[in-house]
């Protein structure tokens, strides 16, 4: 798969996350944005003066699901890196959201004590020196809390310099943010 195959109804959103400093680069419709932004490992503190993140954020859809298609550049090893930081994300979703299933890639259903959540996480593709895509299909509360926990855990967890493509329909509305405040001031610029 590589990026010119990508819908022109699609957002591609690219993050470089190198030591503390993330870089994110957003096109579609016509539209770039550059967003550059510390990152404090050790706090788990994401700070910026820039909140064009959350408008870039909107315009990706939850409505059907979305994909996540993640190439890592690193000596040549692509695959193994992408392995490392799939491995980081999906643990730290699990960990945070849903232990029952946190070592595991598959359908899952947890209680966050008012209700049911259910979502999937699979793997579509794996080939070496590839894009690895992974699909994540949930409904509109399950998935807003997953995508957050999930760029939680890349910024929190790569070290190396890694590249992500997120790409998804351009409906995307974001329903709610329910984590911790340091995210949130991320989003919302506050």
């Amino acid at each position: 798969m590589d990026e010119g195959k990508v819908s022109m109804e699609s957002v591609t959103m690219r993050i470089k996350v190198s030591q503390n400093v993330v870089e994110i680069k957003m096109s579609g419709r016509g539209n770039k944005v550059f967003i550059r932004f510390s990152l404090d490992c050790k706090e788990r503190c994401i700070e910026t003066n820039n909140s064009t993140l959350n408008k870039i954020l909107s315009d990706i859809s939850y409505h059907g699901g979305f994909g996540l298609i993640v190439k890592a550049e690193n000596n040549n090893d692509v695959y193994s890196i992408v392995s490392e930081m799939l491995g980081i994300c999906i643990r730290e979703v699990f960990d945070k959201r849903h232990r029952a299933g946190y070592s595991k890639v598959g359908n899952f259903v947890s209680s966050n004590g008012k209700g049911m959540v259910m979502f999937s996480l699979n793997i579509i593709s794996q080939v070496p020196n590839e894009y690895m895509t992974i699909k994540m299909l949930g409904n509109k509360k399950a998935l807003d809390s997953i995508l957050w926990l999930f760029l939680n855990g890349l910024c929190k967890g790569i070290q190396s310099d890694v590249k992500l493509v997120l790409t998804g329909p351009t409906n995307y509305k974001l329903f709610s943010i329910s984590i911790g405040k340091s995210i949130r001031q991320l989003f919302t610029g506050i």
